[in-house]
């Protein structure tokens, strides 16, 4: 078959769905003026759950003093009061600091060469 030829073939089948198409206006359209134009109900908006009760809160006890300190004199002030050496799980522990913040601090010491590390994961003052 010859492109022309195709050409046309789908030239009849687009002219035949347009046709379909226009039917389906038509249709839309005497339903749409039977119906006499009535506006589509929105649904009722749902009600919002009933609010949960707050849980009881327990009785207070005193609040933790905050670490005074950065973090840094805080790693630092806990390396030196080591003289065994503290791991890195020790630090993040005893200073409440995250593990990025404490890894941050220890790097840096390091390249400053105020702590030293023996072995893997403990640190002492240099």
């Amino acid at each position: 078959m010859s492109m022309k030829a195709q050409l046309k073939k789908v030239q009849k089948d687009l002219e035949s769905a347009q046709a379909e198409l226009n039917k389906l206006y038509d249709l839309f359209d005497s339903l749409e003026k039977t119906v006499g134009g009535v506006k589509a109900v929105k649904p009722a908006k749902a009600k919002p759950a009933p609010k949960k009760a707050a849980p009881k809160k327990k009785a207070k006890s005193k609040p933790k003093a905050a670490p005074k300190g950065t973090a840094t004199e805080r790693v630092l002030g806990l390396i030196s009061k080591s003289p065994e050496g503290i791991s890195t799980d020790d630090l993040i522990k005893r200073t409440g600091l995250e593990r990025k913040t404490v890894y941050g601090v220890l790097n840096k010491a390091k390249k400053q060469k105020k702590i030293k590390s023996p072995k893997r994961g403990t640190y002492v003052s240099a």
